[in-house]
């Protein structure tokens, strides 16, 4: 019902006239009983009263000059805000202020966002509010436990907005910007953050920004009350692309670093110091955050056995790892978990520069996009030991290309890790454009039921300082199935090193003691295999089995010209027929033996020899410069007396524990 009022009534500090506008009343209880009922009925220049309670509901102004506000604006009583919630239930962005000439919001607490569709097919952003292409004036909300792919909190996008006494904190984003996004596109933009009535942003989650990321902007100053740190560290603050000058000052700091090892554990609270394994951290997160480390004071967090998830203990997810810190168990058999609730990615690690280091963990139903685990050191070392990566979903039914992807590392350890379904993309994908040799070390990995290629590792580069090795041993690849929507032509395992200018030893590849079986390449052609070497690389592969693969092939492809592959003691189902070149490769290969390697098909180990396989006792430990591992893929002693199986299991030694 519409209620006209008398210029006075309701005076707002935003632009919007109220003379002859029209108050729209929403009560939960009321005839106008959700708040965007009333920007239906609205116009421009009317004005909506929000009566406290929690709206289920996402808002879109549609495009209207509206102004909506809570009783905390026309009253001053600030306790308002928390009575009067706006909640998403993880069903797009809270607040949508999207080309409208002047719209005013006020007053609310803005929770359960996980942002929209824009811009580009794959991409959602503005968790709980977006101003896109707009003057905005947004004041005195409460904008927290959001997550999205970019912006958890505010995005701020090609517009004219003014922002105070406003507080954004405990949001994530699973890519960049978890708590503020600001992007100018053109002279029009401008944003000003109130010196007088400061905003807060502190604490928020991201692998790129934390806090704060701009783009766009020649200069752009934030004065805010309260922030994480007072310190303009990068981990929470960031300007991206051609940006130019950030300059962030605060009063306040919500945390105090420290420079000490940490400790966390689920019945904790981030109110203790977690110096001790007896006064524990609860979040992960908020260790991250708090501790202080580099290249001449690394760090570790100790994490006690238990689950860690939004709903468990309030965890922002993804974690943004930390240069020069180790993530790792407090008891060295037992395992953390990261759950994340098929709403969250695991954890990134993408601007920062120094050695990362993950033991120990389980990370299981997270969400994927491009990827879900991704560890970028810019030229430093990543190590994960002890890893199992399962249950993973898509982000809202989007296609991904991978589980884990791992950009520019100068070194990458891989030890002991497990993943376990993707049912849109592959497993691992290693990618490799910088200026320095990079080295790739892979012991008892284990990939199963991906739809994708199980491994590719990609090496781009035009000169010869791009150069890389990869080691990949006593590891399983099994059970995938390549879809032909992906780029990349092998089920299993895939190699490509690309660089016309580039000698062929640049890039050398050796393949050990694997097991590549039971894999499915989906789609026809001549190019389609198991496993596919490519590009300039020189490749060794020793004491491998490869069988039961729907097209059993390993293609040597020479795209960006010759390569060199050397094969010995491999068992190949069909033999040395299995391998097929394309353009000018040279191979040399001995003592290949075909037939069916007779699996047990049993147990946590399916893949393991029985009695009277014509592939034990049948490798060479004849590897030039190589150091065979002490145990196989199950944990058994991988040489005894001199002698080696094919394959990622031995046969005839007594089983230790394994520890996936």
């Amino acid at each position: 019902m519409k209620l006209l009022i008398i210029l006075g009534l309701i005076i707002l500090s935003s632009q919007l006239s109220v003379l002859n506008s029209t108050l729209w009343e929403v009560r939960q209880d009321g005839f106008i009983s959700t708040i965007q009922s009333a920007i239906y009925y609205a116009s421009d220049g009317d004005s909506i009263l929000v009566h406290p309670g929690r709206y289920v509901e996402t808002i879109d102004y549609l495009g209207k000059s509206l102004s909506i506000f809570s009783l905390a604006i026309t009253t001053g009583d600030s306790s308002y805000v928390e009575q009067t919630v706006i909640d998403g239930n993880w069903d797009g962005t809270v607040v949508t202020i999207r080309d409208c000439g002047d719209a005013y919001l006020g007053g609310f607490t803005l929770t359960r966002g996980s942002g929209s569709r824009y811009h580009i097919a794959n991409f959602y952003g503005g968790g709980g509010l977006l101003v896109m292409d707009s003057k905005a004036l947004i004041e005195d909300c409460f904008i927290a436990g959001n997550n999205t792919q970019a912006v958890g909190g505010v995005d701020l996008r090609n517009s004219r907005a003014t922002l105070r006494g406003n507080t954004i904190t405990e949001n994530s984003a699973d890519d960049i910007a978890g708590g503020l996004g600001v992007l100018y596109n053109n002279e029009d933009n401008y944003y000003i953050f109130c010196k007088e009535k400061r905003n807060n942003i502190y604490k928020n989650s991201a692998t790129r920004g934390s806090d704060i990321v701009v783009s766009g902007a020649s200069f752009l100053e934030i004065t805010l009350d309260k922030a994480t740190v007072l310190h303009q560290d990068p981990y929470f603050y960031i300007v991206s692309g051609d940006s130019g000058e950030l300059k962030i000052s605060a009063e306040k700091a919500a945390i105090d670093q420290v420079e000490s090892d940490l400790y966390v554990a689920t019945w904790g609270s981030d109110d203790n110091s977690g110096l001790t394994p007896d006064d524990p951290l609860r979040r992960i997160s908020y260790a991250l955050m708090k501790v202080k480390a580099d290249s001449l004071n690394p760090r570790t967090i100790y994490i006690e056995e238990g689950t860690y998830s939004y709903s468990q203990t309030g965890e922002l997810l993804p974690l943004q790892f930390r240069p020069y810190v180790t993530l790792t168990s407090l008891d060295e058999d037992t395992r953390w978990t990261i759950d994340g609730e098929e709403r969250s990615q695991y954890g990134k690690s993408i601007n920062n520069i120094g050695d990362i280091t993950i033991r120990n963990a389980v990370f299981k139903r997270g969400t994927l996009n491009l990827t879900s685990f991704d560890v970028r050191t810019n030229g430093h070392t990543a190590t994960l030991e002890n890893i199992d990566i399962i249950e993973s979903i898509p982000y809202n039914n989007l296609d991904c290309a991978k589980v884990a992807g791992f950009g520019p590392n100068r070194n990458l350890i891989m030890s002991n890790v497990h993943i376990d379904g993707n049912p849109i993309g592959g497993g691992i994908g290693i990618g490799h454009s910088r200026a320095y040799r990079k080295t790739c070390v892979f012991d008892r990995i284990k990939i199963e039921n991906v739809r994708g290629i199980g491994i590719h590792f990609g090496i781009q580069g035009i000169a010869n300082e791009y150069e890389a090795d990869f080691v990949i041993s006593n590891s399983l690849i099994s059970n995938n199935d390549f879809q032909p929507a992906y780029f990349f032509t092998a089920a299993a395992l895939s190699v490509i090193g690309r660089g016309r200018q580039m000698p062929v030893d640049t890039h050398q590849v050796r393949i050990i003691n694997c097991t590549i079986a039971d894999n499915i390449y989906m789609t026809g052609g001549t190019t389609g295999a198991t496993v596919r070497l490519s590009g300039m690389l020189t490749a060794e592969l020793y004491n491998n089995l490869i069988y039961g693969n729907d097209k059993s092939w390993i293609l040597l492809y020479g795209v960006d010209g010759s390569g060199k592959v050397y094969m010995s003691h491999n068992l190949f189902e069909n033999g040395l027929d299995d391998v097929i070149t394309m353009s000018s490769y040279s191979w040399d290969a001995d003592n290949i033996i075909s037939g069916d390697p007779l699996f047990s098909g049993e147990g946590d180990h399916p893949y393991q020899l029985s009695e009277g396989s014509p592939a034990i006792n049948t490798g060479t430990t004849d590897i030039p410069g190589y150091t065979f591992e002490k145990y196989d893929l199950a944990g058994n002693q991988r040489i005894v007396d001199g002698r080696i199986d094919l394959g990622a299991y031995e046969y005839q030694y007594t089983s230790v524990e394994e520890s996936f």
